[in-house]
């Protein structure tokens, strides 16, 4: 099928009665009919024609490098051979609210957007002739419905969905539509017009030229849904987004504010996303990834599906954000990568994937691009290292004033060890919050402890500094973490966990932002610890290994590679915490020497041995750094979460016992809520 609105005759063929096919299932809103359906007598093949502006909003393209858009999506451009006209291979699921059957085209009926439909199999409706009216439902594609109860269809819209299902004109998959139809005096008949259940977005990569794309993905910038169960009653038009998908893998929350189209393939012109008829008041984000591991984002913040149009479209909208509206179509013209934001990973990480299931790259020492070579760790400074990828920095403050009253923030200086690192504390978080504040798809990670003060150790002072500071950026700081803390929760913030109190107590239980991880121990192998949220409760359990103080490589790789399979094996809240550094050594060699051989070892070992679930925080030297292997490994340590993450299931994923690719029993978001996600294999 090339796609859309389809206008259709359809068969009620076989004279013979049908096998019950009873299968309940769930299903996402449509719009209204565009056309009242017609009454066809028996011997009558006719369909009416109809153009993609009947049942969608047509909205106007838009070009993501700010230039104005030439182009002006009109009807005939919506029906020029890529909207909507049927392939042979199109299936639609018709029910009489008892029955349901697919139906596949007639041979030879196919004539543009009309189509004659029968049944393949003995199994069909019965038509008798004798006059009584009959009321039918359909429902396209049939392999994403779910089942049928009563006058309800259920389907999926998901967080995962394949080029191959969207856009290929082998007609596979195509758009959710729906319709209603009744015959009367007999008629073996019944003309269906179908109109669309969800929203069209197009992203046009003709123009990009930054390599062979393997996938794009779609944010909802107002955190608005974009994906879930929706139950569709085909009667009164009305549908109901829903949290549980009613399967195995039920969740309590199943709705995604992101979208993600993989296995995109080469030479790519138009990427389409199927979505929920949801207004999105602050428009998307955009993210192409390529095959190398790069990330390209733009976005455009125009109001997308703000005219609601004959009345609501979703009857039910538990527990997410937006209104309701027509479903729409809309273009996107991504335009080439020099007006891309490179590296915004995190703008293709759904909202409700617990924040301790991501896998989060980390430079540690993060400010020393500038110390010596026994104590350089880094060959970016802090916005080098926030452009190149990494969310997760190692900040040592030390107090280098002797005065216990000498409250001031510019003697809170990052060091590493002995070594004066010449950047101030205040200025390193200034860089992080400002680049949250720009790029609000995106979290940082501070790993915060005090650096030793030598003879003149202020420790109050240093707490009451560490405060100010933070105060004045609360705005962008991640108040408290709690045990089950929903990445989207961090979306556009900067989270601290630091290894010192800093609370005007100076206890452990006098928390200020983020958390407070305690008693980790130094140079160990493995450590397990405690972190304290805001107000002093307990919120998780923690694994620290930072085994620094070795010369020995073999050892420290064991050592991480244990930490690592740990982590991906444990299902509980605990969080994890892993260090790829070895220190300088006397005769031994400097952080450099060490990462030469650590780093391409830990790449290798995420590339083709690590398993693949979280993985916890990993910090290294020389992140991002086209030197000692950092580049390489950081790639690997980010393409991990993508690992699972874009293995969600999708229409055709699973087989049915019939033997159809279908999504009967699988979960709308194979991220969602901690007590049952389903993410490759594993819940968390």
């Amino acid at each position: 099928m090339k796609y859309n609105i389809k206008h259709i005759t359809w068969i009620a063929a076989a004279l013979m009665a049908g096998a019950c096919n009873n299968d309940e299932t769930l299903v996402p809103e449509q719009p209204e009919q565009s056309a009242q359906p017609a009454v066809l007598t028996d011997g009558e093949s006719v369909g009416f024609q109809s153009t993609i502006a009947d049942a969608l909003q047509i909205l106007p393209e838009e070009n993501l490098d700010g230039s104005a858009s030439t182009d002006e999506v009109t009807r005939s451009t919506m029906s020029d051979g890529t909207f909507g006209y049927w392939d042979t291979t199109d299936k639609i699921s018709i029910s009489d609210g008892t029955l349901m059957y697919t139906y596949l085209p007639k041979e030879g009926t196919i004539d543009g957007s009309s189509c004659i439909f029968e049944s393949k199999t003995s199994a069909s409706f019965i038509t008798d002739g004798t006059g009584e009216e009959g009321t039918f439902y359909a429902f396209y594609p049939a392999d994403a419905v779910q089942g049928w109860n009563g006058t309800t269809v259920s389907t999926m819209i998901y967080t995962e969905q394949k080029y191959s299902e969207n856009i290929d004109n082998s007609g596979v998959m195509g758009p959710y539509m729906a319709a209603t139809a009744t015959t009367t005096g007999g008629g073996a008949k019944a003309s269906f017009t179908f109109g669309h259940i969800c929203s069209v977005i197009d992203v046009d990569l003709s123009s990009f030229n930054g390599g062979t794309v393997e996938s794009v993905s779609l944010l909802s910038n107002s955190k608005a849904s974009l994906a879930g169960r929706v139950k569709y009653n085909m009667s009164s038009k009305a549908a109901t987004v829903v949290n549980n998908d009613g399967t195995g893998y039920a969740a309590s929350n199943c709705i995604s504010d992101l979208v993600t189209v993989s296995e995109v393939g080469s030479n790519t012109p138009v990427v389409r996303f199927y979505v929920l008829p949801v207004r999105q008041a602050s428009g998307f984000t955009i993210t192409v990834r390529t095959t190398d591991g790069n990330f390209y984002t733009k976005k455009s913040t125009t109001e997308v599906g703000a005219t609601a149009v004959d009345g609501t479209y979703l009857a039910s909208m538990s527990n997410q954000n937006g209104t309701a509206c027509k479903p729409y179509y809309k273009k996107y013209n991504f335009g080439a990568i020099a007006t891309a934001t490179a590296n915004l990973w995190m703008a293709t990480i759904p909202s409700n994937l617990r924040l301790r299931q991501l896998t989060i790259p980390g430079a540690h020492d993060a400010a020393t691009k500038n110390c010596g070579s026994a104590s350089k760790c880094q060959s970016e400074d802090i916005a080098g290292l926030l452009a190149n990828g990494v969310r997760g920095f190692d900040l040592r403050p030390r107090y280098t004033s002797s005065k216990s009253s000498d409250i001031e923030l510019d003697n809170l200086e990052i060091y590493h060890g002995s070594s004066a690192t010449g950047i101030k504390f205040k200025d390193a978080v200034a860089t992080l919050v400002n680049f949250v504040k720009d790029n609000p798809s995106e979290m940082v990670v501070i790993n915060m402890q005090k650096e030793s003060s030598g003879g003149t150790d202020q420790s109050s002072t240093w707490r009451t500094s560490i405060r100010t500071c933070f105060q004045n950026n609360a705005a962008y700081l991640l108040s408290s973490l709690e045990t089950y803390q929903n990445f989207g929760d961090a979306r556009g913030k900067v989270v601290v966990i630091s290894k010192n109190p800093y609370g005007s107590e100076g206890v452990y239980s006098d928390v200020v932002y983020g958390g407070i991880i305690q008693e980790t121990g130094d140079d160990t192998s493995t450590t397990s610890a405690y972190i304290y949220k805001q107000g002093g409760g307990k919120i998780a359990d923690a694994s620290w290994e930072d085994r620094y103080g070795t010369t020995n490589t073999t050892n420290k790789q064991s050592y991480i590679q244990t930490m690592l399979e740990a982590a991906a094996g444990d299902s509980s809240p605990r969080f994890y915490f892993t260090w790829n550094n070895i220190g300088y050594k006397i005769l031994s060699g400097n952080p450099s020497d060490f990462a030469s051989t650590m780093n391409p070892w830990l790449t290798t070992y995420l590339t083709n041995n690590a398993p693949s679930n979280r993985l916890g925080f990993i910090y290294a030297d020389f992140l991002g750094s086209s030197s000692y292997g950092g580049a390489a490994l950081l790639k690997a340590i980010i393409q991990h979460n993508h690992k699972y993450v874009y293995q969600g299931r999708t229409r055709c994923s699973t087989t049915s016992a019939s033997g159809t690719d279908t999504g009967v029993d699988i979960s709308a978001d194979e991220y969602a809520d901690d007590s049952q996600v389903f993410v490759k294999g594993q819940r968390f």
